[in-house]
């Protein structure tokens, strides 16, 4: 092969690999699997809302979602995971309030930032409810707050650890409602569930499902809902502290989706079209409907963003009175 040969052999290799890599950036999104990163394992509330998501985004995206679970240390693990990922939309996480809105007005120091994440819809929420032992003769709020009141060296209170939204929501009620707490942290609502069943405990904050689980089992009681709304498995009878005559005490467990920023906005737009889509689905609402979630969906990713900064800003002002902080 003559020089003259080669040079043109090695510009149409050059051209064609050009060609080859301008078509795989074409190509419109998604064109492979899109992972959404769960903090908690697999099992749980979370990774089941989660996975009921990810199958129905699957269909209108026209690509497989999956799940991939990163647990432990407070959800700062998938944070940074995914905050550390390709900017490229194939990487999600599934955020909670605790991640975005509690923990930067909680911790000294984070190994993530939420500027690090970009937006791109509300998903579930579902609210949290103070439940209290069967030998505890308090069935409302007003009574609630008689009982406690009447405890000088205050009620004991379940949580699922120190600085966790349980412990926090306690706090607050105490502060609220004019009485002493005394704060018991476990590991887990299993071992907590257990005490306040055995009557260790007088109260423990938990979510609405698993609550409502053990209520109509008849091993404790839900004293009431910290939802601003009835949701449909909230037993009848159950008040929520809203129609108790405090709307200003509400507190849930919410979830979104959120990518790296620096995701296009291709990307953003078509993941935020998904989302509000699935959550339409009649399929996901019935789901959804059994586990006593309430969909949130954003009207747009910005306004997703908008949510977090007044949640944040919300739980700063409930937190700072406390004097809690964490390393």
């Amino acid at each position: 092969m003559t020089n003259k040969a080669k040079s043109l052999w090695f510009s149409a290799i050059v051209l064609s690999a050009v060609c080859a890599s301008g078509a795989v950036h074409a190509q419109a999104y998604p064109s492979r699997a899109i992972t959404v990163v769960v903090p908690y394992a697999a099992g749980g509330s979370t990774d089941v809302s989660a996975r009921a998501l990810a199958d129905e985004m699957s269909k209108s995206l026209g690509a497989t979602v999956v799940v991939e679970n990163k647990p432990g240390a407070g959800g700062f693990i998938a944070a940074t995971h995914v905050a550390k990922a390709p900017k490229d939309g194939y990487t999600l996480l599934y955020s909670n309030g605790g991640m975005t809105a509690i923990n930067p007005n909680l911790y000294n120091k984070l190994p993530y930032s939420v500027s690090d994440f970009t937006p791109i819809s509300g998903v579930v929420k579902f609210p949290y409810t103070v439940n209290a032992n069967n030998n505890i003769p308090v069935k409302t709020v007003a009574e609630l707050v008689a009982y406690a009141k009447s405890k000088p060296e205050g009620v004991t209170i379940g949580t699922v650890g120190l600085g966790t939204q349980t412990h926090l929501v306690s706090e607050w009620l105490g502060r609220a409602l004019g009485f002493k707490v005394n704060a018991i942290h476990y590991k887990g609502t299993s071992q907590s569930s257990i005490d306040l069943i055995a009557g260790r405990i007088d109260f423990m904050i938990d979510g609405l499902s698993t609550a409502v689980t053990m209520h109509n089992a008849d091993k404790l009681h839900i004293v009431a809902s910290l939802g601003q709304e009835r949701t449909s498995i909230l037993p009848k009878g159950v008040e929520t502290f809203t129609e108790a005559g405090h709307p200003e005490l509400f507190s849930y467990a919410d979830f979104g989706l959120m990518a790296p920023a620096g995701t296009p906005a291709e990307a953003i737009d078509k993941l935020h079209t998904a989302v509000v889509a699935a959550l339409k689905s009649p399929s996901m609402v019935e789901k959804m409907e059994v586990r006593g979630e309430v969909a949130m969906p954003s009207a747009t990713p910005a306004d997703y963003g908008k949510f977090i900064a007044a949640e944040t800003e919300r739980w700063g002002a409930i937190i700072k009175p406390m004097g809690i902080k964490m390393d």
